[in-house]
């Protein structure tokens, strides 16, 4: 028989890795509720033109999309990034005409890229992104920038930087632009085929060539800030002022340029800094356009956003030891212990089901042993004992696994006595987690580097360790 295996360059997503993923994007979810930006779902494909627009130089646009002819000899494109077919729908449904601007939307879906796989880049990847319509301002920039900000910062990552430059409106950008072809003219032979086709294209993008990113010309070409006219420098002064008012750290950047060609003013990337990640450092980028939706036959109208992939964000996390914990563990396990009692059994377990509790059941003839392994395997707090006996008499079985309490009650109790079970056991969490707090070894030592001899709550200047050498968080000193 054939063995099927999946494509080069995507991923099975199952168990752990697929509990990381629902973390992750819960967490999306509710830090965009808070900054009240709601969900969006647009199609996987598009017409091609909605991604291949103009003279478009990018090698997303170039290089990377999967283009096909469907039934009707119509070019179709899966989608390689959301802010396109996103202006597509604001315009395509009028959404722009809306009283209340911005329109504020996130998105959580797949990205198509027909690239060379590898670490952190796949084929197929998800990605988490915002987009703002309707306001040009930097304090709309601004927030966009901080919901990133708070969003990673919430997931626990430490280790990553803020790199932030303008483009300029377009007026400035043509000054640049002019500037550039001037200077990279003379010596386009000694650049690559790619950089050859932007001079024509957009120069602008052949600053972040990946081929030649080391050559003389690009390394001394020209700053875009000394092209920027008054109102472009006003804007920028302006979002960095509110960044700095924000506690957003940030470090300007003057090269940076983004993959996309719609970009005007703001762009943005969060960099990780920790040593594994290499050269798929980039976890979050993004950018202001002011043009877009006017070219997609909608008015005058701004936007910003950004785009984050998972899978590269799950790299950064696990780089730090960032732990996203575990599936949580199920309420009751229902044991089958005589076949004639199966269909009594899975009439508890769906009645305990309807009542909110996590339940599954066994489904096939096992030995009471080999369905306790099961019990302990899936953290079950209830094991439900059900055989003949509990058949006859309508009863059942109830083993709390945390406290090794066992009874066998009627079975119209079991809702109540399972209730009070997990409160029982709950609070015996509680307080296990508590009493850990309090008691453990640390290694207090004052600022000369030896042993503490202060009380515990007296204030001192200490440096205070846990046992692993890491900064202790303990309530017994103060420092």
């Amino acid at each position: 028989m054939k063995r099927f295996q999946k494509v080069k360059g995507v991923r099975d997503l199952y168990d752990q890795d697929m509990h990381d993923f629902l973390v992750i994007e819960n967490v999306a979810r509710n830090i965009c509720e808070l900054y009240n930006f709601s969900e969006i779902r647009i199609p996987e494909f598009e017409h091609t033109e909605v991604f291949a627009r103009e003279n478009d130089s990018s090698d997303v646009v170039n290089k990377e999309m999967y283009t096909f002819l469907d039934q009707g000899n119509r070019s179709l494109t899966l989608r390689p990034e959301w802010t396109a077919g996103i202006v597509r729908s604001v315009v395509e449904n009028k959404l722009y005409a809306k009283p209340d601007l911005p329109l504020k939307y996130f998105y959580l879906g797949t990205n198509f890229r027909s690239e060379n796989p590898q670490k952190g880049r796949y084929r197929i990847f998800n990605q988490f992104g915002v987009e703002s319509i309707g306001v040009e301002s930097p304090f709309v920039d601004a927030e966009v920038m901080a919901l990133g900000y708070t969003f990673i910062s919430s997931l626990g990552l430490k280790e990553f930087k803020i790199e932030l430059n303008t483009i300029g409106d377009s007026d400035s950008r043509q000054a640049y632009n002019e500037a550039l072809v001037a200077h990279f003219e003379p010596v386009i032979g000694e650049l690559c085929t790619d950089c050859k086709r932007r001079l024509k294209q957009n120069p602008l993008r052949i600053l972040d060539c990946k081929v030649d990113h080391n050559h003389p010309s690009i390394l001394n070409a020209p700053l875009n800030s000394d092209y920027l006219n008054e109102k472009s420098k006003d804007y920028y002064k302006q979002l960095k002022t509110v960044l700095k008012n924000l506690s957003i750290p940030f470090t300007e950047n003057p090269r940076m340029v983004r993959g996309l060609d719609y970009y005007s003013h703001t762009v943005f990337e969060y960099i990780s800094t920790h040593k594994d990640m290499g050269a798929q450092s980039t976890i979050l980028g993004g950018g202001h356009y002011g043009y877009l939706v006017e070219q997609f036959g909608g008015p005058e109208m701004a936007g910003i956003g950004f785009g984050l992939g998972i899978e590269r964000l799950i790299l950064a996390l696990q780089a730090e030891e960032v732990d996203l914990g575990e599936a949580d563990p199920i309420d009751a396990y229902v044991m089958v212990l005589d076949e004639e009692a199966r269909t009594y059994a899975m009439q508890l377990s769906i009645y305990l089901k309807a009542y909110g509790f996590k339940t599954d059941m066994n489904f096939a003839e096992r030995s009471f042993r080999s369905q306790f392994k099961t019990v302990d395997r899936l953290n079950a707090d209830l094991a439900i004992l059900i055989g003949n006996s509990e058949l006859e008499k309508g009863e059942v079985t109830i083993k709390n696994t945390v406290t090794q309490d066992q009874e066998t009650i009627k079975a119209e109790q079991m809702v109540e006595v399972a209730m009070k079970m997990l409160e029982e056991n709950a609070e015996i969490r509680e307080k296990a987690e508590a009493d850990a707090e309090k008691s453990h070894e640390c290694q207090c030592k004052n600022k000369d580097g030896k042993d503490c001899d202060k009380k515990d709550g007296e204030d001192h200047d200490c440096q205070c360790k846990d046992k692993d050498g890491h900064e202790c968080e303990c309530q017994n000193h103060k420092h």
